[in-house]
C-alpha cells in the first residue's frame, strides 16, 4: 500500500469511532432554536422558520412540534393540527437508538405528543389527561 493512502487508512481509523459521539452532541444543537421559540412564546419565528433537513428526523420532530403550538397559540387549529400530524410522521420514523442527551429521542417526544394532544385537544376537562401522561413520561425520562 502506498504511503498516502497509508496515511489516510489511519486518519479513517482515528476519526471514526469519534463521528457518532460528536453528532449525537451536535444534533442537540439542532433542537436549541425550536425549544427557545416554543419557551419565550416566539410563535411567529417557529411558524417561519424553515424546516431542518428531513434526514434529522428528531429535530423536524420537534420542529413540527414548535409550529404546532404557535400555530394553536394564533388561532390556527387546522394548520396546528396538519403540524401535529408532520410531528407524529417524523417520530414514527424515529430509530429507537436515537438519543436526546441523556434520554431516547422517543422517550422526550413521546412527552412532545402528550404535550401536542393536551394543547389541541379544546377541552380544558379533556385535556387533563394529556397532561398526566405527558408528566408520568417525563417523570420516567433521565435528567
Amino acid at each position: 500500500m502506498s504511503e498516502p493512502m497509508a496515511a489516510a487508512d489511519q486518519i479513517g481509523a482515528a476519526v471514526n469511532p469519534l463521528l457518532l459521539p460528536c453528532l449525537r452532541w451536535l444534533m442537540r444543537l439542532c433542537h436549541t432554536a425550536p425549544d427557545a421559540g416554543t419557551r419565550f412564546g416566539r410563535w411567529d419565528d417557529l411558524v417561519s422558520a424553515p424546516l431542518p433537513e428531513p434526514k434529522l428526523v428528531s429535530s423536524a420532530a420537534i420542529t413540527h412540534y414548535g409550529r404546532s403550538l404557535a400555530l394553536e397559540a394564533k388561532g390556527r387549529h387546522a394548520d396546528a393540527v396538519s403540524e401535529l400530524s408532520a410531528f407524529e410522521s417524523d417520530r414514527a420514523r424515529l430509530p429507537g437508538t436515537a438519543l436526546w442527551l441523556n434520554n431516547r429521542a422517543a422517550a422526550v417526544l413521546a412527552v412532545a405528543g402528550e404535550v401536542l394532544a393536551a394543547r389541541l385537544h379544546g377541552s380544558a376537562s379533556a385535556s387533563i389527561p394529556h397532561w398526566r401522561r405527558a408528566l408520568a413520561l417525563q417523570d420516567a425520562c433521565l435528567r
